[in-house]
């Protein structure tokens, strides 16, 4: 058992859940691939996905050819339309649910749900899932850089906008190099890292591990 157990009880036992990321059935990307662990703890559940369709070797070569301005307007483009659909989608889904007493559960980047809710409030819409609701997010900002806001300031958008507590609400850090995955205390204080993965050390000069303290 661990601070966060709770947390990923109600994120593993949720009736609906929300992949903010790839189908990892469909892609050879890491952040699709990562996330294959979903199909098999959440089989008997419903999960959607953020980005439902192929992402190919071949796709990723072309819009890396050819004329560079061309190529960024393309793919600034493309971009742009996969996000508002899946924006779109996100609410339409959240619109189902909001009336029942069904659990949900979102999981992936934080720009995703950030547009989500940033949506939302231009139009003036708020949603009260309460503790029916939780979320989990992790993979950085991405080429939404330009958007991060911190995470104490997110949490509190998700409890604004959504209704689910700000506890509700915890950022996760892994490494494509290691197995570990480090999730956020319910406060929103720290990464806690998993034992039985890492052994966080303080190195001195010489690169030697220094003794507690």
């Amino acid at each position: 058992m661990t601070d966060q157990t709770p947390h990923h009880i109600r994120m593993l036992s949720a009736d609906h859940f929300y992949l903010l990321s790839p189908n990892p059935t469909r892609t050879n990307l890491f952040i699709g691939k990562a996330s294959s662990l979903s199909l098999y703890l959440l089989k008997d559940g419903d999960v959607q996905y953020a980005v439902d369709y192929a992402i190919t070797m071949e796709s990723l070569q072309m819009a890396m050819r050819g004329n560079r301005e061309l190529k960024t307007e393309a793919a600034t483009i493309s971009q742009s339309e996969m996000l508002q659909k899946a924006v779109n989608q996100i609410v339409q889904w959240l619109e189902r649910y909001e009336k029942t007493e069904d659990t949900i559960a979102l999981c992936g980047p934080s720009f995703m749900l950030y547009h989500v809710l940033v949506r939302l409030q231009k139009e003036g819409r708020l949603f009260d899932f309460g503790t029916k609701g939780v979320v989990q997010t992790g993979g950085g900002w991405k080429i939404q850089e330009n958007a991060r806001i911190p995470h104490a300031d997110f949490r509190e958008q998700v409890e604004d906008v959504l209704g689910m507590p700000e506890t509700h609400c915890l950022d996760a850090y892994g490494m494509c190099e290691g197995n570990g995955l480090m999730v956020q205390c319910s406060e929103g204080h720290y990464l806690h890292a998993p034992y039985t993965y890492y052994k966080p050390l303080v190195l001195d000069d010489e690169l030697m591990p220094m003794v507690y303290g």
